[in-house]
């Protein structure tokens, strides 16, 4: 199943709304297109996107699907698992983005726009049943008109397995490349997302295999996917572990813990759970075999880190040791090969995310008759890996 090929690594480091942006109403009547919106529900935010596209076809390359801009709310924080104690407040904030989203879809075709809430790793950490209260509180809000013009069933709001997550990221990169608009055989980009809460690895892999499967169809083909999650290995996931691991190793648990994988000038109480906070202090660290701008930028005190990358600038030191780490020990990537890794924001002009491919997914599933006539299964005889950290724990 793995495959013995050249492989490519591509990272977007900076998330914020596609950039490929146009008003909803430019161009041809509203009529003559079709709307659709997602709530990306992610472990510290929850995301509006809007697309639009030709009413008379599926969208198969860039150009035929658009995001739309956005004159109001769209992003509101904290992430809807941070309701768990008072689920009844997730709705005032989702509320905001409907707002955005009725004002960004044709008035006369909100009835016909489907609404999609999908959540991620934030979501996968709770409990069933406080899951269950948060999300009871998000099909009330959907099903209530005054509130949602959309078309909503209920479904559409729900936790995505880091699988579906995974093939969602996998359909983005590989739509943006122009893979689902070739007339040939054309060879597939891999996609390894790396989330606050967990990390996914989606390819279509040479030969047979069983496990992790996942048949996709799209554009008239077919795709059988390997894809895998691994939750608790996410960014966030990973801090909050190491954030732990020092604090089960101090002595004095009152007292300040140097961390080599903070920078120097860090200083804070942070929550590691059941009623315990580590009093952290930043230092400086040189890691062997890692990619020389993560030790430079290691290099960096706390205020000059922030001062350059913003309010999270803080983490990345420690972010960019275990991207490096993740790929070289955990996925046995070559630390020494200057070809494997490309480091990029967006593909083809549009910064990569999971929502794209999501709404592309939705597309096709809910207008099967386009893809079942002519649906073939598609070998790949090159296969490039493409790194998409889609939700980095600093811009969620």
């Amino acid at each position: 199943m793995e495959p013995n090929l050249r492989v490519c690594f591509v990272l977007s480091v900076f998330l914020g709304v596609i950039v490929f942006v146009s008003s909803a109403r430019v161009g041809r009547a509203s009529h003559n297109y079709r709307y659709g919106v997602i709530f990306d529900a992610g472990s510290s935010s929850t995301k509006l996107h809007v697309y639009r596209w030709d009413r008379n076809s599926l969208p198969t390359k860039k150009a035929d699907l658009t995001e739309l801009k956005l004159s109001g709310t769209r992003k509101v924080r904290p992430g809807i698992s941070s309701y768990v104690a008072s689920p009844q407040f997730v709705k005032t904030a989702l509320i905001l983005l409907l707002y955005s989203a009725k004002a960004a879809v044709p008035k006369e075709l909100h009835s016909s726009t489907p609404v999609y809430l999908k959540a991620t790793a934030g979501m996968r950490l709770l409990k069933p049943a406080d899951a269950d209260a948060i999300f009871d509180q998000i099909n009330e809000l959907f099903q209530n008109p005054t509130f949602n013009p959309f078309k909503f069933e209920r479904g559409w709001a729900k936790v995505i397995s880091g699988e579906e997550e995974g093939v969602y990221g996998w359909i983005t990169v590989n739509f943006l490349k122009g893979v689902f608009d070739s007339k040939t055989d054309m060879k597939t980009f891999g996609a390894l997302d790396m989330g606050g809460g967990s990390t996914q690895i989606t390819f279509l892999p040479t030969g047979q295999f069983y496990a992790n499967l996942f048949p996709l169809y799209i554009a008239g083909k077919r795709y059988d996917l390997y894809t895998n999650s691994f939750l608790k290995f996410g960014l966030d996931q990973f801090r909050l572990q190491m954030y732990q691991y020092l604090y089960q190793q101090a002595t004095d648990k009152n007292a300040t813990i140097e961390n080599p994988c903070d920078l120097q000038g860090y200083n804070s109480a942070v929550d590691i759970g059941d009623s315990k906070v580590a009093k952290i202090k930043g230092g400086f660290t040189s890691v062997n075999n890692i990619q020389g701008k993560t030790d430079d930028f290691c290099a960096l005190s706390y205020a000059q880190a922030t001062n350059q990358s913003g309010e999270y600038g803080y983490t990345r030191c420690a972010a960019g040791n275990y991207i490096a780490a993740l790929l070289s020990d955990g996925y046995k990537i070559d630390r020494n090969a200057t070809d494997k890794v490309y480091i990029t924001e967006e593909i083809n002009g549009v910064e990569i995310g999971w929502a794209l491919g999501s709404m592309m997914y939705e597309l096709y599933l809910l207008n099967i008759q386009f893809a079942t006539g002519s649906a073939s299964h598609v070998t790949a005889t090159s296969l490039d890996l493409i790194l998409a950290s889609l939700s980095l724990m600093w811009t969620s």
